[in-house]
């Protein structure tokens, strides 16, 4: 593996010491919080048939040459071809006046996500975004176990 080629030199490992996979350093919640609010707009369903089949002549060539067998949902799940599913957010960005794209999670279909658009003259805070609250986020929150758990991490030291 390349990555075992890369050769750490002493002064660096002191400086910037790496954690080891799957382990996060407690700290880095500490700058972190979370934020809800209510959304606004008009957004594409890109996993919908619909969608899909709108979206097919468009990027089937390009799903292709990515090495996938056919442009559709599992395609659209699929996290190793980023190439995809960033051009057709851009398509959908450049060619409508769509707010975002909704799509379900490749962790689970129960996980809706949901990418707003920055259009030109937004602020630093979206228009889409109303009544936002800010809420602190703690260690032992079930939110940040459930997280954990399904992507396989632990807290460093623990």
């Amino acid at each position: 593996m390349e990555l075992d080629e890369i050769v750490e030199d002493d002064e660096d490992a002191v400086l910037h010491p790496t954690v080891p996979s799957g382990q996060v350093p407690r700290e880095w919640l500490d700058a972190r919080a979370a934020t809800s609010a209510e959304l606004t707009g008009t957004y594409c369903a890109v996993t919908d048939s619909r969608s899909i089949a709108a979206l097919y002549p468009h990027f089937i060539g390009t799903a292709l040459s990515l090495g996938l067998t056919d442009f559709d949902a599992a395609a659209l799940k699929d996290a190793r071809p980023r190439q995809l599913t960033q051009a057709i957010a851009a398509w959908i960005y450049e060619t409508t006046d769509i707010d975002g794209v909704t799509f379900a999670s490749r962790h689970g279909d129960d996980l809706r996500l949901w990418a707003i658009f920055e259009r030109p003259g937004d602020g630093s805070l979206s228009p889409r975004l109303r009544h936002t609250r800010a809420e602190e986020l703690h260690h032992d929150s079930n939110a940040i176990k459930d997280a954990f758990q399904m992507l396989g991490l632990t807290w460093k030291n623990e």
